[in-house]
């Protein structure tokens, strides 16, 4: 009889370990030691499912805070996802997330965030897509921007300014995304992997920055190689800052054919007012995905709309997390929180019922109460039903999630 076990791995388990990420994750090192020093590996938040003692699949958790709704709150970064291909479709996966979900529970996580490799595999987890996540293709010799002002200039992002940029970054975070708080440590591994750092300034404020991820070489047109660049982070908080973007893309109109940017939607950068033409192309990507960890954790430290005042009362269903199952009472008045507590005897009526990938949605911004109520997915039981789904909308109104990260 097959033997299944879940465990922390060890360093001696490295042979095994790099194997899976080699057949996973096509990982170039030669030794697993290289690797645990090159991505800082921690044991302690890793999870192997062995069978027969035999290391078959594997997953990790971060340690990260993210602002949600203008709220750090603590979250799991759940990566580093495998299963040896000839142990796949026996659930060791959903095994090895559950363990680290309630290892985050009782760590009083409020949620956790991931980058799927299949969106549908985590929605029956509890998990919900996050915004989007789009990448447009362009060439540069599209753009057409005029001169700009004087006012503004654009210099390297170093040392000497990052202080100013990473509040800068926060503040965007705290009022517009929900976006993961970087610590300088942070900041400093993501800047090193990227070609150029550009700050944005504005009368000497900060307005926005850009990262330049990579070029690469793709064609060659006589008598020079063309190549690719890729911006695959940005921030531009004034109409000038956005101008400077577009008149830095236009500056590599001599030595590239295609730029890639990664964009949170087609609103957020006003293309058509910058280009010649509009034939550019668009492709979107498994973006992230939030799930809700521990309720308690979650509601007890969220802010509220300043003047939000009533009871939200509701039922869950969780798979992976039976604590969160049953039903629970929050209280507000005039945007504070008052008592946030599970309910064992409550009426019939005036409540919401659903999944936990659906209270995910309403909790990280992807859709709204209301929305979900209309296409059947949520069930309102109350005879005030608009009432009710009006109160989440001012909780809960939509919320503009994207990150740039990865992990």
């Amino acid at each position: 009889m097959t033997s299944v076990t879940l465990r922390n791995p060890k360093s001696e388990d490295g042979e095994q370990l790099l194997e899976l990420y080699k057949e996973a994750f096509g990982i170039e090192e030669k030794n697993w030691d290289d690797y645990v020093k090159k991505t800082d590996y921690d044991y302690n938040r890793g999870i192997v499912v062995c069978e027969d003692e035999n290391i078959v699949s594997h997953a990790r958790s971060y340690d990260f805070k993210m602002f949600l709704r203008g709220t750090p709150i603590r979250v799991g970064g759940i990566a580093d996802v495998a299963t040896l291909s000839e142990y796949r479709r026996k659930g060791y996966a959903k095994l090895a997330i559950q363990r680290l979900l309630q290892n985050d529970f009782e760590e009083e996580r409020g949620g956790a965030i991931l980058y799927p490799f299949l969106t549908e595999f985590y929605q029956k987890l509890g998990w919900e897509a996050i915004g989007t996540d789009l990448t447009v293709y362009l060439n540069p010799r599209m753009v057409y921007v005029p001169k700009l002002p004087d006012s503004v200039k654009l210099e390297p992002l170093r040392d000497s300014n990052l202080p100013e940029v990473m509040e800068f970054y926060e503040n965007v975070a705290r009022r517009k995304y929900s976006l993961l708080l970087r610590s300088k440590k942070h900041w400093k591994k993501r800047l090193k992997r990227q070609l150029r750092n550009i700050v944005i300034r504005e009368d000497g404020r900060v307005v926005g920055y850009f990262l330049i991820f990579k070029r690469t070489y793709i064609i060659w047109e006589f008598p020079h190689w063309k190549g690719r660049v890729v911006i695959n982070e940005w921030m531009a908080e004034t109409p000038n800052a956005v101008k400077a973007i577009f008149w830095y893309i236009h500056s590599w109109i001599n030595t590239t054919t295609e730029l890639l940017i990664r964009v949170p939607s087609l609103e957020s950068l006003p293309f058509r007012l910058f280009l010649r033409d509009n034939d550019f192309k668009i492709s979107s990507n498994n973006g992230l995905m939030g799930r809700v960890v521990s309720l308690e954790g979650l509601f007890s430290n969220l802010k509220w709309p300043k003047g939000l005042t009533g009871k939200l009362v509701f039922n869950v269903k969780d798979e992976l997390l039976p604590q969160n199952n049953g039903t629970w009472e929050l209280i507000v008045e005039d945007g504070e929180s008052v008592s946030f507590e599970s309910k064992s005897n409550v009426m019939r009526k005036d409540h919401l019922k659903m999944d936990i990938r659906y209270l995910s949605g309403i909790v990280f911004g992807s859709y709204t109460a209301h929305m979900l109520y209309n296409y059947g997915l949520i069930k309102v039981n109350s005879t005030n039903i608009r009432e009710i789904l009006s109160l989440w909308e001012k909780a809960f109104p939509k919320w503009p999630g994207f990150m740039f990260d990865t992990f």
